[in-house]
């Protein structure tokens, strides 16, 4: 608890910290303070539940810092709430996350941090309880925030396939092949108007090699340490089986989607 409220007024009394600060600085601006106006002629494409809680804090008359310290700390509660809950090490948990999340997802990209934070814990949740209904519910309405929400669905039933590890070994080995192949160079390539309009934008257009970079060579690695310890970590243990085949598979989606390039791959990813 007390890493997590140090976490949380770093987070809160920042300026300026995290790459799309100013970003949503601007956004936040630009937003009508009458919610009704902000609907009907707002300046920006935002997803709708986002600019809602936007344009109701701005009627509220809440500075922008504010709006960040409301957003971190509901971030950091549902981490904190996931760490206590499903780990049997919180604190290390907390950690993790400070190491490799908490820049990015609580200082930068507000809205998938938010809806990664509240999502991935009733994922875990309604994976124990066995809840599919709720999780369909609950992931669309985090759509409603950030539009990559509606991964959690696909997880969930995911998580009620019985992986061996034989079977998560070979499907690692297609996706790091997938990944190769030049498919954002042949995508460019297909006359269809729907597919050259709608993808072209998120297609890597170059013959790229990506499997030798920081990004995938990391993954590869943390990959190699999860197959070396997955007979441990699931024995006896039905729930982290359930679990740890969801998160291999969740990686598996950074290279089967490498071809739409780095940032959609990674944010699909770490969902």
């Amino acid at each position: 608890m007390l890493f997590t409220l140090i976490l949380a007024l770093i987070s809160f009394f920042r300026y300026g910290i995290g790459a799309d600060y100013f970003a949503y600085e601007f956004l936040y601006s630009r937003l009508s303070d009458s919610l009704i106006t902000e609907i009907k002629y707002g300046l920006d494409n935002q997803e709708l539940g986002f600019k809602i809680m936007g344009s109701i804090s701005r009627s509220m008359g809440i500075p922008y810092q504010s709006y960040l310290a409301i957003i971190a700390a509901i971030n950091l509660f549902y981490i904190y709430k996931m760490s206590v809950k499903y780990s049997k090490n919180p604190t290390l948990a907390m950690f993790l996350y400070f190491s490799m999340f908490y820049l990015v997802w609580t200082f930068s990209g507000l809205r998938q941090g938010l809806t990664i934070a509240i999502g991935l814990y009733y994922l875990l949740k309604c994976i124990k309880e066995n809840k599919p209904y709720k999780i369909v519910l609950i992931s669309i309405a985090l759509a409603f925030i950030d539009y990559t929400a509606l991964v959690l669905i696909l997880l969930y039933f995911i998580s009620n396939i019985n992986f061996k590890k034989n079977h998560l070994i070979l499907l690692t080995v297609i996706s790091v092949i997938f990944s190769i192949l030049p498919l954002g160079f042949i995508f460019n390539y297909i006359p269809i108007p729907f597919i050259t309009e709608k993808l072209g934008p998120y297609l890597q257009s170059g013959l790229s090699f990506n499997l030798i970079d920081f990004q995938s060579f990391s993954r590869i690695v943390l990959l190699i340490i999860m197959f070396v310890f997955y007979d441990w970590l699931v024995l006896d243990n039905y729930f982290n089986k359930r679990i740890l085949n969801v998160y291999i598979i969740s990686m598996l989606f950074y290279f089967i989607l490498q071809f739409t390039g780095e940032l959609t791959a990674a944010r699909l990813s770490r969902v």
